[in-house]
Order: structure tokens, then C-alpha cells, then sequence
């Protein structure tokens, strides 16, 4: 089978997918990675395995590293590797990008917009060489920026403003890729807020919901910014990857735009602090201004828009594929972030699953 091209594999979506693929198929994997050179895309991918499995011979051969740059041109490859990547990769899954709310336009286009054209062009060539069969590119249903009521699927520019450069970035992206996905065999998913792992709680990246949790918990804020009727969309990061992995290896034939979101099933800010607050043994805290240190996240705890996800259900549902409900995780998403100290203390995802099963046996 020939080999599925993924971008952003150290990141903390990207390698769950690396796992998926590696895991449920016998594919090798083209890691394309930031790095001055072979050795240290190797080393970064060796310390995703390491993360992923507790050793870094699982899987052993299959993922080759290939060292670039997604704001350069031709990924900053040579043209014989340009070429050679576009003669072989039979999928690309485009995961990499920058999720700072805080980057100046440019840095942000640079990365996001840039990056995704010139994986686009690698995709193009790649599909006119006669190799690519599936093109999957990561967005977010951030896209929706500020709008308020449902946000469809088939939606993009609507004529939304945006929080941050972050969300302008990546719907700019979006419409770079959007004309091709039908030349590519291409889908779009757009997650909504990722947060950890439903078995474990797993995560590597303690944002968004994050520090007003630790903050509450550790009493620093009696005042939990935002609004009680805020949506605060929020999805596992396992629903996410398995929900990439499906389209990626088993359902090819669908194209277009699809939202991995909790859509109906998303609570709102009150509802997650009613949550926070019967687990922690505290009175439901009062909404109000943001403390100081909480200014790019705020946004996101007053969010009016709901996303409608009536496709990716009915596409992913069949293969048992759903979000499901944030009540039925949130205690394990708090151990946890408890057993990793909110990020102080991070464990790799193999050490986390370990120390699970330990405390369940």
C-alpha cells in the first residue's frame, strides 16, 4: 500500500492519528515534520512514539521522518524529494498548523494559510502523478468566528468577524482548499475545542478549558468568566482521531466539509461549571469579568453559535464514531489533569494509560 503523507504528527492530534494509522493498517507513514535536517525529524518523530507507545521500536521502519518547513516553498524540500514524495503518497492528511490566538496576521498566514497551500500544491502534483487517492485537511469550526445561532457544514465565508488571528487563518486556509476537494478526493473536519482522551483523560495540551478548571480548583477565582448561557463546544481528542481515521482509510468516497463537534450534545458555560463545581465539592461559582490572565481564552466562554453536525453524524454514527457527552468524561478529565498537575507534571500518553490500569486493578 503506498504511503499516507501527515503533517503535524508530533503535534497532539496529529500523533493520534499517527497511532490510528499505524495501529489499523500496515501502511508506512511520510511524518513531515519542522527540522534543520533528517536526524532531528527523526529524533522529534521518535519522541512522538515514545509518548504514544513507551518505546520508540513499535511500529519499527514505518515512519520515516522527512525533515521541511510548511512556510517555505515546496515545504522547504529539494526538488528531488518534492518529487519523490509527489510520485508516492497515495493520502495526505494535512494536521499542522499554528493554534496561538495571540500571532500577528502575518506569522499566523504564514503558517496556516502559507503551510496549507503548499501541501495543497504537493496534493495537486501528487494526485497528477496518478498516486493520491484521499486528501484530508484539519480545520476548526472556529471558522464561524463570531457568529451567532447554527453554523452549517456547507457554510465557510459568511461574512463573520473573528476572535483572533488564529480563527481568521485557518477559514482563510479553508477557502484555499476548498475549490480543489473534489479534484483531490478531499474532505474538510473541523473540530470543535479538543480536550483529552476519554479512556484516560490524556491530554498534552492543557488550553481553553483548561486554566479556568485549575483556577477553580485551586481557589485562585471565585469568579468564573463568561457567560452561564455560553456554548462551549467540546470533544474528546480520541472522537477526533477516530473520526479522521475513518475517513481517511474507510469511508474515501466522502468529500466536502464536515463538523467533529458535541453540536446538540455541547454544554453550555453554566452547565461545565455545575460540573466543576459537584466534583470539586463547591457552590456553583458566579459569572462575571475576566480575572487578569484569561484575555485570548475569553472569547471562547461567550461563544452564541451552535454547530451543526447532522453530516458527520450520519457519515461516522453507522461505524460507532460519536462524541458523546461531556458528563460522561469530565471526572476522568479531571484526574487526569489532578495526576499531571495541570501540565506541571506531564505524563507521556503510554505512562497515563499505565497508571489507569494500575488504579483500576
Amino acid at each position: 500500500m503506498p504511503p499516507i503523507l501527515l503533517t503535524g504528527a508530533t503535534g497532539f492530534l496529529g500523533m493520534q492519528v499517527l497511532d490510528r494509522i499505524l495501529e489499523e493498517t500496515d501502511r508506512p507513514v511520510l511524518a513531515l515534520v519542522r527540522a534543520s535536517d533528517a536526524v532531528s525529524a527523526q529524533r522529534r518523530v521518535a519522541g512522538t512514539l515514545e509518548t504514544l507507545y513507551g518505546r520508540t521500536d513499535r511500529h519499527a521502519g514505518r515512519v520515516r521522518a522527512v525533515a521541511g518547513d510548511l512556510t517555505q516553498p515546496a515545504c522547504g524540500l529539494d526538488a528531488e524529494t518534492w518529487a519523490r514524495l509527489a510520485r508516492s503518497c497515495g493520502a495526505i492528511v494535512h494536521c499542522a498548523a499554528s493554534v496561538s490566538f495571540g500571532l500577528e496576521l502575518a506569522a499566523a498566514r504564514a503558517i496556516n494559510v502559507g503551510g496549507s497551500r503548499q501541501v495543497l500544491a504537493l496534493a495537486r502534483r501528487a494526485r497528477a502523478e496518478g498516486a493520491l487517492e484521499r486528501f484530508v485537511h484539519v480545520s476548526t469550526a472556529y471558522v464561524a468566528g463570531d457568529t451567532s445561532g447554527v453554523f452549517l457544514e456547507a457554510q465557510r465565508d459568511i461574512g463573520q468577524g473573528f476572535r483572533n488571528t488564529y480563527e481568521r487563518t485557518k477559514l482563510e486556509a479553508e477557502l484555499a482548499v476548498a475549490d480543489a476537494l473534489d479534484e483531490l478526493a478531499g474532505a474538510v473536519v473541523r473540530p470543535s475545542i479538543v480536550v483529552g482522551e476519554r479512556a484516560s483523560g490524556w491530554t498534552s495540551s492543557f488550553n481553553v478549558i483548561y486554566p479556568p478548571l485549575r483556577a477553580f480548583a485551586s481557589r485562585s477565582i471565585e469568579v468564573v468568566p463568561g457567560r452561564p448561557a455560553g456554548i462551549v463546544d467540546i470533544v474528546p481528542v480520541d472522537y477526533v482521531a477516530d473520526a479522521i481515521a475513518h475517513l481517511l482509510l474507510r469511508r474515501t468516497d466522502v468529500a466536502g466539509t464536515l463538523h467533529l463537534v458535541a453540536g446538540r450534545s455541547a454544554p453550555t458555560m453554566g452547565s461545565l461549571a455545575e460540573l466543576a463545581a459537584a466534583r470539586l465539592g463547591r457552590p456553583v461559582p458566579r459569572f462575571g469579568p475576566p480575572p487578569e490572565g484569561f484575555g485570548s481564552l475569553v472569547p471562547y466562554f461567550d461563544v452564541a453559535a451552535r454547530f451543526d453536525d447532522a453530516r458527520a453524524r450520519g457519515v461516522l454514527a453507522p461505524a460507532g464514531v460519536a462524541p458523546g457527552r461531556v458528563e460522561e468524561y469530565f471526572d476522568v478529565l479531571m484526574d487526569y489533569a489532578e495526576r499531571a498537575r495541570w501540565g506541571r507534571r506531564p505524563l507521556s500518553r503510554c505512562a497515563a494509560r499505565e497508571e489507569l490500569e494500575r488504579a483500576v486493578a
